[in-house]
């Protein structure tokens, strides 16, 4: 998930000072592609840090704090759109990136351990 990320970043510099359609078309492209490939990374991660009687509860969870993120940064990203242009939300997206995959790496770098088929996450002090 870290370096899926951090990869991610340079295309979506691309996206925001690139003036030439073609490569925009396949920075957005090569982004999109990054982004989605450590979705089920996490998903199954997730799902096997969790006794099965969760499952549905972190699902169900996640789905909201997902589809709840959307909503509020569609109404964020289109004021800042629609008051300086697609720069700034670009800027800020690629910062949040770099948050969100430092935060993956700080507290769950070394936290896995496995037994048998379950993964176990240690809950004690972070790195």
């Amino acid at each position: 998930m870290v370096l899926t990320e951090l990869l991610s970043v340079p295309f979506m510099l691309i996206l925001c000072y690139s003036n030439n359609l073609n490569l925009a078309f396949f920075a957005f492209i090569f982004r999109g592609a990054l982004m989605n490939m450590g979705v089920p990374v996490t998903n199954t991660f997730m799902m096997e840090s969790v006794d099965d009687c969760d499952h549905g509860l972190i699902n169900s969870l996640s789905a909201v704090g997902w589809g709840g993120a959307w909503a509020i940064s569609t109404q964020i990203g289109g004021f800042m759109i629609e008051k300086g242009g697609f720069v700034g939300v670009f800027l800020v997206a690629i910062v949040l990136y770099i948050i969100s995959a430092a935060l993956y790496y700080y507290y769950f770098a070394d936290s896995e351990t496995r037994e048998g088929e379950r993964i176990i996450i240690d809950t004690g002090s972070p790195r």
